[in-house]
């Protein structure tokens, strides 16, 4: 298998029609290479769906709206198309799938939005290289055999998808056995062990249903009346019925006896029948021999008669072939005359064909020069459109940076706005709460000196000095009223602090509200200098002066005339395109036309001769067979050419019955010589009367078989079943030992039957790894399995991998290696795995290859070796693609698919070296 083209449409990250021509590069080993992201993957899965319906990995599958495009619009159809070819034999046979996945797609009728959308089913269809498309339910079955692979095997042998060769390497021996299940059929080998587990159980059951068939087996004896020992038989059957099974044994030994004189009757029986038998058939040979010497002398006259028939027909017959021979000579004629006609027609086709190119020639040169005329004055056009449009983007841009900053420092002021107004709310109210404050300290203070003063005046004595003012006269001394409050000096001072601590939260907020404000002052001069800087990248773009106000709407209409510049581009490049097509194409007109008349006038002698070699041929045949023209002609028209053959196959037929009655007849005469008729109801008497004697021996005869064999029968099988219980519980243990050893219980040998075989298939895949293994190290690695006397030991490690180095001569783990090194092994592993499924049949003919990532992983000498390892594979018509980013691989593979994406989706090109 080989593909051809890939298309896709409104596929992945595809949105756009994209067709992708494999058979472009000029190398077998070839890069597909983009940006991570930018849609490489989603062709590997573009091939993956066409050929079997999904894509990924069993942990990953998408299929239906997953693979429908979000670039394009749901009146797209989504589609994957691919052209592969198949070698049969000699012959390249090309088929084409093309596969839809369920998508959405809007709705015409009844839809409640402008978006509303209904499911699409899901369809493939796959052409045939005769043209014809095969039956789509079965066009996935045909596909699978086609290819010659299920999807998991195509996965490993040419679609290597991104990290799921290193599965493999990594898996323990169980996982690795579940992969080398799909791939290599070894379900049988599980079966198997699941057999013999049945078996075990029905095993069990069958040692408790023993006794119950010995009750059973005795109701089927057949006894006989005159036998002498008939009645102790009788007497330990009832025992037996009764349940005493301890009497089995007499029975069986009284069973025996009775068989052997069944036996002695049924032989004297036999030898009685055997004597009868000889007579019967003796006397049915003599019926049979006169049969036959009767149906001879039939068969003579039969044919006598059929031989005068046939005799009367020689006139006819050879009229008939001389019919014959005028109708062969007559088509020989025909044939020659119709050369001659056909080479006068192609004659006169071809000089009409030559002056018809002539004609037109002239006029499509002139057209051709027009047309080159106006491509050059548009491509001019689109340069100076394209060139205009790039400096109004590069303006645009950067007015939009300036408009980012507007916004910036407007959404900066609003928010130092908002900030004042909670900031000057808070002053507001510590406001409140502090002048409260203060006016109770003021009370409390005026409350306690009055107290202070009571006290005092309480203290002082006429004559003796007042320790405030010294005098020594007291006339109006300080009285304490009683509705007056008592303030102590502890409630003062912790009113004088709670004042002095709002004082404080009130200088503090006053001071963050002066804050905020000198912020959104400063705020306001960038917003101005901004809208100044906005309307010096603005200029005369537009016609519309930038103010603080309304920036958004010169935004607006910068963005509408670089879109009307990018229109214009758009408009040019289109109009550019267009006449560089019809300028191409009257191109390749004229040069077809030139080539036609060149190949026409070289041709036309070559026509004439073969016309005039036709005329002399006619001529010569027509006086060979020496038939006028009018003859054959008439001949011809009244009879087919088929008739000839017709008429030959009469004559033959005619003288193949003469033969054959003839030789019938003589054979007849020579069976019956000296023969006379025999006398048939004698014959037919005495055979009946040997049959009836022999039937009435022979009923006999079958009702002692009968007992005999019912009485045998009971003693085999109960003479089997007394010893059943010893050889069951051997076959038991038999059993239960095998299945523990296949199913991998036994302790010691942990590997089952079917890792066992698998390991058959590891070999010969590391046999193949490990020659791109080697190469790819410089010999340094080769894997291996692991030993086989280690591979059951505490647990199942029959398929687990280690890696031998050839410097250290020592093995060790596969998970030691590097992460180079282990992309290495892996790859080399799916190579080998590709060579182990391909021999596995010879109906599968691979000549691709794709491989998803990876190098990234190795150092430049690891990647190089890798590189060479593939190229000598891509040798003769074997295709190798590699999707990777690496850069180095860009340098290393000329022939590369390069893969980019934007806002519109992903895009292909070739680069060709």
């Amino acid at each position: 298998m080989k593909i051809k083209k890939l298309t896709m449409q409104a596929f992945g990250s595809y949105a756009d029609r994209t067709v992708i021509d494999f058979t472009k590069p000029d190398q077998n080993l070839f890069l597909i290479t983009g940006d991570t992201g930018s849609g490489k993957t989603t062709i590997f899965d573009a091939i993956i769906f066409a050929l079997y319906g999904e894509v990924a990995s069993a942990s990953n599958k998408k299929d239906g709206n997953l693979l429908q495009s979000q670039f394009a619009s749901y009146n797209v159809e989504p589609f994957v198309e691919l052209e592969f070819t198949e070698t049969n034999g000699i012959d390249e046979l090309t088929y084409t799938v093309k596969r839809i996945p369920r998508h959405e797609r809007l709705k015409q009728r009844g839809a409640k939005s402008a978006n509303d959308t209904r499911q699409i089913n899901g369809s493939v269809s796959l052409i045939m290289p005769e043209g014809n498309e095969y039956p789509s339910k079965e066009t996935d079955k045909k596909l699978q055999e086609i290819v010659g692979l299920t999807k998991e095997q195509f996965m490993q042998v040419a679609m290597i998808a991104q990290g799921e060769f290193m599965e493999l390497l990594r898996a323990n021996s169980n996982d690795k056995k579940e992969i080398f299940r799909k791939l290599f059929g070894t379900e049988i080998y599980k079966r198997i062990v699941d057999e013999l587990d049945t078996r075990v159980k029905d095993k069990g059951r069958t040692l408790a249903m023993i006794s119950t068939e010995c009750h059973t087996l005795i109701g089927g004896m057949h006894l006989i009346e005159d036998y002498e020992r008939c009645e102790e038989l009788k007497s330990l059957y009832g025992e037996i019925k009764e349940g005493r099974l301890s009497a089995l044994d007499d029975f069986i030994e009284e069973l025996a006896g009775f068989c052997n004189y069944i036996k002695s009757r049924r032989e004297e029986s036999e030898k009685h029948s055997r004597e009868l038998q000889k007579e019967r058939d003796l006397k049915r040979d003599e019926l049979s021999k006169g049969e036959n010497i009767v149906k001879v002398f039939e068969s003579i006259e039969t044919a006598k008669i059929r031989l005068s028939e046939l005799n009367s027909r020689k006139d006819e017959i050879k009229a008939k072939a001389e019919l014959k021979e005028k109708i062969e000579k007559s088509y020989t004629l025909k044939d020659a005359f119709d050369k001659v006609i056909d080479s006068e027609n192609e004659v006169g086709k071809l000089e009409e064909a030559l002056n018809k190119e002539k004609e037109k020639l002239p006029a499509m040169e002139a057209e051709y020069k027009t047309a080159s005329e106006a491509e050059v004055i548009l491509d001019a056009e689109n340069k100076k459109a394209s060139g205009e449009y790039e400096q109004i983007h590069e303006r645009a841009k950067r007015i939009a940076a300036d408009a980012a900053d507007i916004d910036r420092v407007k959404k900066n002021i609003d928010k130092f706005e908002a900030e004042i107004e909670t900031r000057q709310k808070s002053y507001t109210l510590i406001k409140s709460k502090y002048e409260q404050a203060s006016a109770e300290y003021d009370q409390n203070f005026k409350f306690f000196m009055d107290e202070q003063a009571g006290v005092l005046a309480a203290s002082l004595k006429e004559g003796e000095p007042c320790p405030i003012c010294g005098s020594k006269v007291h006339p109006s001394p300080y009285k304490a009223k009683n509705d007056e409050q008592i303030v102590s000096e502890a409630v003062l001072k912790a009113s004088e602090e709670k004042r002095n601590e709002l004082q404080n939260k009130v200088q503090e907020c006053s001071e963050a509200v002066k804050e905020v404000i000198t912020k959104k002052e400063a705020a306001n001069e960038e917003f101005e200098r901004a809208i100044v800087k906005l309307s010096e990248s603005v200029g005369d773009l537009v016609e519309k002066n930038v103010s603080g106000a309304d920036y958004n709407s010169v935004i607006r209409a910068v963005e509408e005339y670089r879109s009307k510049a990018l229109q214009k581009k758009n408009d040019t490049a289109l109009e550019y395109e267009k006449a560089k097509d019809i300028s191409g194409k009257l191109k390749t007109s004229i040069e077809r036309s030139k080539t036609l008349i060149a190949s026409y006038t070289s041709e036309l002698p070559i026509r004439k001769k073969k016309l005039d070699d036709a005329k002399m041929a006619y001529d010569a045949k027509k006086n060979e067979l020496s038939i006028d023209e009018t003859v054959w002609k008439e001949i011809c028209r009244d009879h087919e050419r088929e008739e000839a053959k017709q008429i030959q196959r009469e004559i033959s037929a005619y003288d193949n019955q003469i033969a054959e009655v003839s030789g019938a007849l003589k054979a007849s005469e020579k069976l019956i010589e000296g023969k006379e008729l025999p006398d048939m109801e004698k014959l037919k008497i005495t055979y009946q009367e040997s049959e009836e004697r022999l039937n009435v021996v022979a009923a006999r005869l079958k009702q002692l078989e009968s007992d005999e064999s019912a009485n045998k029968s009971v003693y085999d099988k109960l003479t089997e079943k007394l010893s059943d219980r010893k050889r069951e519980v051997t076959e038991y243990s038999r059993l239960k030992a095998l299945f523990d050893l296949a199913a991998g219980k036994v302790s010691g040998s942990r590997m089952d039957l079917e890792t066992y075989v698998q390991r058959y298939y590891l070999e010969h895949i590391l046999r193949a790894a490990n020659r791109r293994f080697e190469d790819m190290t410089m010999g340094q690695y080769e894997l291996r399995m692991v030993d086989i006397d280690r591979a059951g030991d505490g647990k199942n490690r029959g398929l687990d991998l280690m890696v031998y180095s050839c410097i250290t001569m020592k093995e060790r783990e596969i998970k030691t290696l590097s992460g180079g090194e282990s992309f290495m092994a892996a790859l080399a592993l799916a190579l080998g795995m590709a060579d182990e499924i391909s021999a596995g049949s010879a109906a599968i003919n691979l000549d691709m290859m794709f491989i998803d990532e990876g190098f990234g992983s190795l150092d430049d000498h690891s990647r190089e070796q890798a590189i060479k390892v593939l190229k000598d594979m891509a040798t003769g018509d074997k295709l190798i693609g590699i999707i990777s980013h690496v850069t180095e691989l860009k340098q290393e593979i000329d022939d590369q698919l390069i893969v980019s994406k934007d806002e519109n989706g992903s895009r292909v090109k070739w680069q060709i070296s």
